[in-house]
């Protein structure tokens, strides 16, 4: 029998699920209710031999006593640390969809690869994808002079632009935002305690060249 209490789960957490028929479902928490889970969990497609899974449209209402795994990604959250927490609970992420880790070499997935490199989301040298300014206010990287920067931020605006037409890739991104929520809730928690005003983590404000500072 399960030992976990509900106050161990945090949204953004991976679960291993008892489902109904004794099937094993594996999904994320997205919420709490009357004392239960809401996970959003995978589901499995006919795709590439039934290797494909996908996030069912559809949370399921989990009790406490139904998870068997509960696997806690490093915080903050990154694409870096989600994926490697689904590498611990036994599958491989690529942007909808998902595979077992042992098939992963037998399916394509939807990024064309299931890259499960822990340095792809650092930055080099001490620099990262965003930026402080000297005041309060958050800017974006200044990436006039550098490709991989320019290219982050299409895919930051992209995917904030992006309206998805199927219902799992609809699911899949209801999920992300709920994730960016909570990181959103930590960012304010933190600038409240410094006495500052909260910047918004997914539209943060163009940070001028270096040339046009000069001028």
């Amino acid at each position: 029998m399960s030992t976990f209490r509900l106050s161990e789960f945090k949204t953004g957490d991976l679960v291993s699920v008892l489902c109904e028929g004794g099937d094993t479902c594996f999904g994320e928490v997205v919420d709490k209710h009357k004392g239960e889970l809401v996970v959003s969990v995978l589901g499995k497609t006919r795709e590439q031999g039934g290797r494909i899974f996908r996030f069912d449209k559809d949370d399921i209402i989990a009790p406490v006593q139904s998870i068997s795994q509960h696997v806690i990604p490093e915080r903050p959250l990154t694409r870096r640390t989600v994926k490697n927490a689904w590498r611990d609970i036994g599958f491989c992420v690529g942007v909808t969809d998902f595979c077992r880790a042992e098939d992963e070499d037998k399916v394509t997935l939807d990024i064309g690869e299931c890259d499960t490199s822990s340095s792809d989301d650092e930055s080099n040298g001490s620099d990262s994808d965003w930026q402080k300014s000297d005041g309060s206010d958050w800017e974006e990287a200044d990436s006039s002079d550098d490709e991989f920067v320019g290219k982050t931020h299409e895919a930051v605006r992209a995917w904030n632009n992006w309206e998805p037409k199927r219902e799992n890739a609809k699911s899949f991104k209801r999920v992300v935002e709920k994730i960016e929520q909570r990181a959103q809730q930590e960012v304010d928690d933190e600038a409240f305690r410094r006495g500052e005003a909260a910047p918004d983590v997914r539209r943060p404000g163009r940070r001028r060249s270096k040339r046009q500072r000069r001028s």
